[in-house]
């Protein structure tokens, strides 16, 4: 399996199971160090062909940015996936928060 983040295309060592990347040790590094990506959990790739299942295949490998921060949004708000929000509320509650600081 070749990386999926360079242009080098070198053997895969360890794969992100959170975005599903597959990466060599150099991308590993900075997929572990660039701020989108420093909280993904990776793992060592085995050394067998044996597949990995990585979190981010439950998902839509087809979802918008806005869908994937919608999903995030309403995961942190604990709100089902068609469940509507007010957003000027919610970042009114904000607002009003660190303004009473």
């Amino acid at each position: 399996m070749k990386c999926n983040e360079c242009m080098e295309a070198l053997d895969a060592s360890y794969q992100c199971m959170d975005c599903g990347l597959l990466l060599c040790d150099e991308c590993h590094r900075h997929h572990r160090k660039s701020k989108r990506s420093s909280s993904h959990s990776t793992i060592p790739l085995p050394t067998s062909d044996v597949p990995v299942t990585p979190r981010a295949q439950s998902q839509s490998a087809e979802s918008s940015p806005q869908e994937v921060r919608a999903r995030f949004a309403r995961k942190l708000m604990g709100l089902r996936p068609k469940q509507v929000i007010d957003i000027d509320a919610v970042t009114g509650d904000a607002k009003r928060s660190v303004a009473s600081r």
